[in-house]
């Protein structure tokens, strides 16, 4: 399909030319005249076509049921209004405004005629090169939108729904894994590249997971921190703003979080009060609790006196504490912290 199109094109644009140049003599200034002429009326036909293409979003009832903590979002469907309005209003003018449509398409032919030679017969190659190439731009945008855009919304939107009961069923791992799949899908129709200038924060993330599924032990503990620092590196490259990480830690798996956590040790300027509460309150293991203390502590000088009273309400839970009864180090930091919160700011 898509080398019928090209070649399509092709042939459109070399009789364009060979008008155009038996026209005019060899005259650079109407061939590419022509040449625009041609890609101006299969632009604004590609437009049509898309418009009038754009797949419909089915409307799905919301489970009652759904997990309300979960994070939810709809399809866009800005653009199929606007393909319905548009296509509603050029039908309606075009049926009402025959005798006006076909004035103006005279005179746009007439004027156009000097840039294809302006000899006998040339408003009427300039209006077959518009009708031929509007025609063409139109098929090309409308079986693009019908056979490719509506397969990569839907699929995109599928793996998003999945992402979603995912997270709601505590499996991270298959959510952002689904998201990924999206983004790719995404980067692939609109053939954006994501930059990078290090190593993949992901990829850290992933190789902390493995770890984690590993028996604990002292040289297990050792490799995570250095994960950790691979990840405090590369905050210093300045390639994250405050909302990648913050969605990094709201949306990611338990190497994520940490990820995340680590990002803001780095940089204070990448640091989420209500991110690092959560993972002091709700954290998924003890080495994230940690890392959200580190952080806590780092930013204790910035907190607004709400913050700081959340934090010491934090502290001072007996299912939050309870957790590092065993462990001195965590058990340290929370006292140092609370004596920092004790203090007047």
């Amino acid at each position: 399909m898509a080398w019928t199109q090209i070649g399509a094109v092709g042939v459109g644009l070399l009789l364009t030319a060979v008008y155009s140049v038996a026209a005019s003599g060899m005259s650079w200034r109407n061939l590419s005249a022509s040449v625009m002429i041609a890609a101006a009326a299969l632009s604004v036909g590609a437009l049509f076509g898309l418009l009038f293409g754009v797949p419909r979003s089915l409307a799905v009832a919301q489970n009652a049921q759904a997990d309300a903590s979960v994070p939810s979002i709809g399809a866009n469907t800005n653009l199929e209004r606007i393909s319905d309005w548009l296509t509603t209003l050029i039908i309606g003018a075009t049926l009402t405004q025959l005798g006006t449509v076909k004035d103006g398409a005279g005179r746009l032919f007439t004027g156009l005629a000097p840039a294809v030679g302006g000899q006998a017969g040339a408003s009427a190659f300039a209006g077959s090169v518009v009708i031929y190439f509007a025609v063409l731009g139109f098929l090309i945008g409308w079986l693009y939108a019908r056979l490719r855009l509506g397969l990569k919304m839907s699929a995109t939107d599928a793996l998003l729904g999945l992402s979603r009961r995912a997270e709601s069923a505590g499996d991270f791992g298959t959510a952002q894994a689904a998201r990924d799949a999206a983004m790719n899908i995404t980067q692939a129709t609109t053939g954006a590249v994501r930059a990078s200038s290090g190593p993949d924060i992901g990829g850290i993330a992933d190789k902390y997971d493995e770890l984690r599924a590993t028996p604990a032990s002292p040289r297990r503990t050792g490799q995570m921190e250095d994960l950790v620092r691979q990840a405090r590196a590369m905050a210093k490259s300045g390639d994250f703003s405050p909302q990648d990480v913050q969605s990094m830690f709201a949306l990611g798996t338990p190497g994520r979080r940490v990820m995340a956590l680590a990002l803001m040790r780095c940089d204070i300027h990448l640091a989420d009060f209500a991110s690092v509460l959560q993972a002091i309150q709700d954290s998924q293991s003890a080495f994230e609790q940690y890392q959200g203390l580190m952080v806590a502590n780092m930013m204790l000088g910035s907190l607004s006196a709400d913050e700081r009273r959340a934090l010491k309400e934090a502290l001072d839970n007996p299912r939050v504490n309870s957790r590092w009864s065993q462990d001195s180090a965590r058990q340290s930091l929370a006292r140092t912290i609370s004596g920092r919160l004790s203090e007047t700011p």
